[in-house]
């Protein structure tokens, strides 16, 4: 019999918070609150406290499922605010807002010291709280990236391992969660658990590295009989795919706070709740829990260069607190490689072989952006204007308008 069309997609839900949005079976509605008197709109309607709490109670009658809090326009001309004056807006309705809407709330901000504020004031505060889609294993799809590793190709990277191994006096406990013991180490050939695979090299290289000797990504919250030397008769795995976890919601306070936010908290609290929450959200998708150990955890906090020592230099602090941020996101790779972009940090491993010409891994050069695909180069006239990106335009070693240049 053949499947229907949603079981052959395979099905998502969106979670946030406790919150369950199954993905595919209806369309959800964004309920919008703009607290301000210039608003295309609706300026003026609710930006009195009374005013926004009635509205709030509107649309939670008429069916909305998420609800979208904005304290400032942003249309052509509207009134510029401070952050102190969008937050004197803000935080009042967003406390009504929990107590009387049942579902997701997102608050509409650019301005850090806002969403500092807004997170300050409880948005996200534990793994409860966590945002994803969850993807299941109906019909012909599972999460992603070990649907496709059963091609045998997916595997630890040397940085990863290296991190992994090397940051504190113990290995990471997150290492067994991530990733499975290579085969020869099962099998008694071997006698290193946990091995990566350098990135960059050919295809030749790979081959002739063998791939019994590295660690695959089918670890305990996947394919937990991998590492007892059973072969994986399914690669379709039901989990959610991380959108934003309490974990980085930590170490985003940690970094806010050594940048001098105020309100962020305490820098090395939130920088150790955020390794500990990690820890947790790592272990909750196995299902036992006796095949893993937390002996040394307090030990891979407080030993090594994840020790926390707040007479250690500015640079020095953020380098920690971005190594367990990169950590955190795994196997989310985009975000991990736009915070490296960003601020130079976990310190990576250049490709073995480039085989862009523009990027000379020998002098510890890295890719900066992907080319522009080409679809888009042929139905955007702009894609080619070479006034992009600072007038360097399109190239794998071009820097987004964001880039640092914190890393060569």
């Amino acid at each position: 019999m053949p499947q229907s069309a949603s079981e052959s997609r395979g099905s998502a839900v969106f979670s946030a918070g406790g919150h369950q949005l199954p993905l595919g079976k209806r369309t959800y509605i964004l309920g919008i609150l703009n607290l301000t008197p210039d608003s295309f709109s609706d300026g003026g309607r609710f930006d009195h406290p009374d005013q926004a709490a009635d509205r709030i109670k509107r649309l939670a009658d008429a069916g909305a499922d998420i609800l979208d809090i904005g304290a400032e326009s942003t249309r052509p001309g509207s009134l510029a605010l401070s952050a102190k004056e969008e937050t004197t807006r803000l935080l009042p309705v967003l406390e009504t807002a929990r107590r009387l809407f049942s579902g997701p709330i997102s608050v509409d901000t650019y301005k850090p010291e806002v969403a500092e504020a807004a997170l300050a004031a409880g948005v996200m505060t534990s793994n409860d709280d966590n945002a994803g889609v969850y993807v299941s294993n109906a019909g012909d799809n599972g999460y992603p990236l070990f649907q496709i590793s059963g091609w045998g190709e997916f595997c630890m990277s040397k940085t990863m391992e290296n991190i992994l191994k090397s940051t504190s006096t113990v290995d990471d406990p997150r290492m067994p969660i991530w990733f499975g013991k290579t085969v020869n180490y099962v099998n008694g050939t071997s006698t290193t658990a946990y091995q990566g695979l350098a990135n960059g090299l050919s295809a030749t290289d790979v081959t002739a590295a063998g791939a019994t000797n590295y660690s695959y990504v089918w670890g305990l919250y996947t394919n937990s009989e991998w590492s007892s030397g059973k072969d994986i008769s399914n690669y379709k795995i039901a989990k959610r795919m991380k959108v934003m976890n309490y974990a980085e919601v930590c170490l985003l306070k940690a970094e806010a706070a050594l940048r001098g936010f105020s309100g962020a908290g305490s820098i090395s609290d939130d920088y150790e709740t955020g390794i500990k929450a990690s820890f947790a959200s790592e272990r909750s998708d196995v299902t036992d829990a006796s095949l893993y150990s937390t002996a040394n955890d307090e030990t891979y906090i407080t030993t090594g260069n994840v020790k926390w020592d707040s007479s250690a230099s500015t640079e020095t602090k953020l380098k920690q607190i971005i190594t367990q941020k990169w950590l955190a996101l795994y196997p989310n790779g985009i975000e991990a490689w736009a915070e490296f972009r960003r601020t130079g940090y976990p310190e990576l491993t250049p490709v073995a072989v480039s085989l862009e010409s523009s990027i000379n891994p020998s002098n510890d050069e890295f890719i900066k952006k992907l080319r522009y695909i080409d679809d888009e180069i042929n139905s955007n006239p702009n894609a080619s204007n070479t006034s992009l990106n600072k007038n360097k335009g399109d190239g794998m070693d071009v820097r987004v308008w964001w880039d640092t240049e914190r890393y060569k």
